[in-house]
């Protein structure tokens, strides 16, 4: 029985697929008959809550939607009652047990910017006013049950002292009997409405709009549209996919350099529907495009979870040439793809046909799109959304519009009528389906060109499309790694609770400019290579960083993230942002002095504060543009979750919580060789799950200060050390360490230490 509120009514109802409607019955308020009946076309039996004309019915009384749902068990006869969603009590801001299909879901899109500490933190910040007195209400029951002689079984988070706890497949092993239907008197069969003898429904129809920027992808790696994918440039490949879509009654093409976009357009053939090309009003990609570009490249392989909640949606969009050119048509939205995007879905999957029908459904306002890796799910866009989109103001984002800036938490239990759900394994892939980096191209090359109809279409679907392009994901690889970590020095001032040198001193002679400019001149030519400065020590120790930075973006390097403690003077922190560092990751782990004393082993919170906001005050956005969101370097004040901080959660994300950008993570793992430095900690654990962790190490490489390469990102000592990158290239280095990343996920298991990340 799963027990669902009124508010995600909706959202869980519109998903459910409609050979389980059939099957299974609906228990209801009468109030909210007609509500449901829009989805539900199973069987439906009506309680008496909510007063008025459903007090006819028998009531199962006041209380939250698990509390009503055990009360029916009760009655028809249940014993025992197993309990699989309790949540837990809140402890320490972590919220759900591990191990969940909440994990699965959340895990694809966690990256080094979201964390599930972080995750968890929010979604407590918006529960915390009503969880309390609902679980005192679940122990309540829980425990009646037991003074009746009633058995109640927690297979869930194991948070109910009154249940017995019991893994749930023990439970249905022990207790799931012989399968006797149980004595349920038939549901009621509601009386037929005129309106429901015959459903008509107004058909969906909507014009298609393909973003086509002739000279850059939405994360700005430079490609052209005219490049070939199964035989035809990969513009027509994206018209004719789109051009199969029954709900599409037109495709226009805005195109910044219309006569090549027109040469594409044409190998594409004739089309079931008019195609035109459209000189864009106005720039597609305006100066806000890198910052988005910037906020992306981390998780470009997730459809959410950029930095500040930035989307795959965000890369493509072009609101103010999209809004003109729906004016000049007199629409009042639009369905938008980007014209990199030949593999979007049209039936089934979150694709056209899903999403169109949903903008409808709700007025055809706002932003609708759906949660399939990138490039398979479109979105639909309303002319007003757009409009204010392309203000570029407070919560300019589709993810800020959408409440992933730090508001709303993207989750299995329920969405918002703007989020179409792709099925569930489509969900969890990690794959990019968007035709634009070399690397990209190499994948959906070899994966799917083999599938590919002659004429284009509706085919391959999702389910091959992931399959294929997972399996591309674990070839051996063709380019560099697209994320680098790169070590400059191992000293740093911190000695506390926090610092990696409480494991013992480990020093390493630091990066030389030689060394730095060979591995740098290596990483341009896969054109979406990230570089992080990182490590044992704190990069600002490095008089040369700043050069560094100069270096990575002049090499052709996509973003450059420094994390430090950022204990450094106001002359350091300039030539830091005149380099053009992106981000700035800021290891604060408190809120006040006394902690900072316990997690850094010095007194110098002030001097920290007063770094962060000087840095704020140096970032700089395009004119007239909200600096929060679009304003570079982005600031990530990090905390690590841990029992000397959990008295400064609360404040510490009240302070930096607004940003959007703040992060609290788990204290890292550390390995020494034979031993290694787990977590002593007494929280409830929020690292991210073992999935996440290693889907982040098949796309990144860590490079200690003296050039060697460890196999294991927590390897502190360079004891697992494989290759140096003074004597070999990059390539060559990145092939050996996935290869024996391999070996140790065959011969270990996935829950290796070798296998897990040191930070997010």
């Amino acid at each position: 029985m799963l027990g669902i509120e009124e508010p995600d009514l909706e959202a869980v109802l519109g998903q459910l697929p409609e050979r389980l409607l059939s099957r299974t019955t609906l228990v209801v308020p009468a109030v909210l008959e007609s509500a449901a009946g829009r989805w539900w076309k199973g069987p439906m039996r009506l309680t008496g809550e909510g007063g008025g004309d459903s007090t006819q019915h028998g009531s199962l009384g006041v209380g939250r939607a698990e509390e009503r749902a055990h009360r029916l068990l009760r009655h028809v006869g249940c014993d025992p009652v197993v309990l699989v969603g309790v949540d837990p009590l809140g402890i320490d801001g972590a919220w759900h047990a591990r191990g969940t299909a909440l994990d699965s879901a959340w895990s694809a899109q966690l990256n080094p910017f979201l964390t599930l500490a972080t995750l968890e933190w929010r979604l407590g910040v918006q529960r915390r006013e009503f969880h309390d007195a609902a679980m005192r209400r679940v122990r309540a029951f829980v425990a009646a049950d037991r003074d009746a002689g009633l058995r109640v079984v927690d297979s869930g988070a194991g948070t109910v002292p009154e249940a017995m706890i019991m893994p749930m497949r023990d439970a249905i092993r022990r207790f799931g009997g012989a399968g006797r239907p149980l004595p349920v008197p038939r549901s009621v069969a509601r009386p037929p409405s005129p309106a429901a003898a015959v459903e008509v429904r107004a058909p969906v129809r909507v014009t298609a709009m393909v973003v086509a920027c002739a000279a850059a992808g939405g994360t700005g790696v430079p490609r052209s549209l005219e490049s070939e994918f199964g035989g035809r440039p990969v513009l027509a490949r994206t018209v004719a996919r789109v051009a199969s879509a029954p709900s599409v009654e037109r495709i226009v093409v805005l195109s910044d350099d219309p006569a090549s976009a027109s040469a594409a357009v044409a190998r594409a053939g004739p089309q079931r529907v008019p195609v035109e090309v459209e000189p864009a009003a106005v720039p597609l990609r305006g100066p806000e495009s890198h910052a988005i570009a910037v906020s992306r490249l981390w998780c470009d392989s997730m459809w959410g979870g950029g930095i500040g909640g930035t989307t795959v949606f965000d890369e493509m969009l072009a609101p103010a040439a999209l809004a003109a050119a729906l004016e000049a048509r007199r629409l009042d939205g639009a369905l938008v793809v980007g014209g990199d995007w030949p593999l979007v879905l049209v039936d089934g999957g979150a694709g056209i046909e899903d999403v169109a029908g949903r903008f409808q459904a709700i007025g055809r306002r706002g932003i609708v799109f759906g949660d399939a890796p990138p490039g398979l799910s479109p979105c639909c866009a309303g002319i007003d959304a757009l409009r204010s989109l392309a203000e570029r103001g407070t919560g300019a984002t589709v993810g800020a519009m959408a409440g992933l800036r730090g508001k709303w938490n993207y989750d299995l239990r329920g969405a918002p009528r703007w989020v179409v759900h792709a099925p569930f394994a489509a969900r969890l892939a990690t794959v990019r389906a968007i035709f634009d980096s070399p690397r990209a191209k190499v994948r959906l090359r070899r994966g799917i060109e083999p599938m590919l109809p002659e004429q284009g279409g509706a085919r391959p679907g999702w389910a091959e499309i992931v399959a294929a392009l997972e399996r591309q994901h674990a070839a051996l690889p063709t380019h560099v790694p697209q994320h680098v970590v790169v070590e400059a020095c191992t000293g740093r001032f911190a000695n506390g609770i926090a610092s990696p040198h409480r494991y013992g001193t480990v020093q390493r002679r630091p990066m030389t400019p030689a060394l730095m400019e060979r591995i740098l001149s290596q990483l341009g030519e896969a054109r979406d290579v990230v570089v992080t400065f990182a490590g044992l020590g704190d990069p600002m120790r490095h008089p040369d960083l700043p050069t560094f930075v100069r270096m990575a973006r002049e090499s052709g390097v996509r973003a450059v993230h420094v994390r430090t403690e950022l204990l450094a003077g106001a002359a350091e922190l300039e030539a830091l942002v005149a380099a053009g560092v992106d981000v700035v990751s800021v290891e604060l782990h408190a809120a006040c002095a006394h902690t900072y004393r316990q997690m850094m082993g010095f007194d110098r919170h002030d001097e920290a504060l007063g770094n962060v906001r000087r840095l704020l005050d140096l970032r700089r956005a395009p004119e007239g543009m909200d600096r929060d969101l679009f304003g570079l370097p982005f600031v990530v004040p990090r905390m690590q979750r841990r029992g000397a901080t959990v008295a400064d959660l609360a404040p510490f994300w009240q302070e930096w919580g607004h940003l959007g950008t703040a992060v609290l993570e788990s204290p890292p793992d550390a390995f020494l060789g034979d031993e290694v430095g787990a977590r002593p900690d007494r929280l409830v654990d929020c690292s991210n799950p073992l999935r996440s962790q290693r889907r982040e190490l098949w796309r990144r490489m860590k490079v200690f200060s003296d050039g060697s390469v460890p196999v294991a990102e927590c390897d502190l000592a360079a004891v697992t050390s494989v290759a140096s990158l003074e004597r070999v290239g990059v390539l060559d280095a990145w092939r050996e360490v996935v290869s024996r990343r391999r070996d140790i996920r065959r011969d270990e298991g996935t829950g290796a230490i070798e296998l897990r990340t040191r930070s997010p």
